[in-house]
């Protein structure tokens, strides 16, 4: 994942973090710019509309999908899926990454 991260910030695109971030790809990706921390559903999509060929890194407990598109980078991460997509293509992502844990695996974390 920082590897796949700092090639993308070396390439010049920038790159955005749904929910907290507490630096763990920063140091192992040697990446020179902090990443934009969004905070809500909303304001995430309008920063992936302002900046289509960002990266946007979010979190699942179910895997995600979209039409036509496929992540960018996707592991597992702490009993979830991390996943980078392609800022333009994050509208079209299956709901999830924006929700906590879902009812059936236990309290919401979101």
């Amino acid at each position: 994942m920082a590897a796949h991260l700092s090639r993308a910030q070396a390439a010049g695109r920038p790159i955005a973090h749904f929910s907290k971030y507490h630096g763990q790809f920063q140091f192992v990706g040697r990446l020179r710019q902090p990443l934009r921390t969004l905070m809500s559903r909303e304001e995430t999509l309008a920063w992936a509309e302002a900046n289509p060929d960002g990266a946007v890194i979010v979190y699942s407990y179910r895997p995600l999908s979209h039409r036509s598109a496929q992540p960018e980078f996707r592991q597992g991460f702490k009993g979830r899926e991390v996943y980078v997509w392609r800022a333009a293509d994050l509208a079209g992502v299956s709901d999830g990454w924006y929700t906590g844990k879902p009812a059936d695996l236990g309290a919401d974390d979101g």
